[in-house]
């Protein structure tokens, strides 16, 4: 992780419409970066040596959205998490823009996300074709699988995600 690389990453961020949670914008960080990069890099760096976030850094806002028009139950909400903090943003891109050379390598062609040009509802539309008329007879055997993403999330083991994620050269 080098200093130009945090730079790099930082600089790539151009939302600076509103305010954060830390109360500065990306531009703030951009025009001072002369002042404030050695110090900001040793922070980031910090997260990488030690895998360890600071609490300010991680301050988040959790947004509700219903699901349905009359929600009753917390399962009608969808929960969105809303991280405004720069340093919090710049750790992500710079993990992102590590990724991104290994991305090719392990997802597939099926795959609908991380990949640049294909959207997720493209793939939303293609399954909808292919299921119209899946109920009809043929002599071909089929079969349909619909998982529940939000119980295979609540069950994923993270230690594996993270050996996996080694394995394939993910530095960490």
């Amino acid at each position: 992780m080098t200093h130009e690389e945090m730079k790099e990453s930082l600089f790539s961020i151009l939302d600076d419409k509103a305010l954060r949670l830390d109360d500065y914008t990306y531009l703030i960080f951009n025009r001072s970066w002369n002042i404030i990069g050695e110090d900001f890099t040793i922070i980031v760096r910090y997260f990488f040596d030690s895998s360890i976030l600071f609490r300010s850094v991680n301050a988040t806002r959790i947004a509700l959205i219903p699901k349905v028009e009359i929600s009753t139950t917390m399962n009608d909400f969808r929960s969105i998490l809303c991280c405004y903090n720069v340093m919090y943003k710049c750790i992500f891109k710079v993990i992102v823009n590590k990724l991104k050379g290994i991305f090719p390598k392990v997802i597939g062609h099926a795959h609908a996300i991380f990949v640049p040009g294909r959207k997720i509802f493209d793939f939303i539309l293609l399954t909808q074709e292919l299921m119209h008329n899946y109920h009809l007879a043929s002599s071909m055997t089929k079969c349909a699988l619909k998982i529940d993403i939000k119980k295979a999330f609540d069950m994923i083991s993270w230690d594996f995600i993270l050996m996996g994620l080694k394995a394939i050269g993910v530095p960490g």
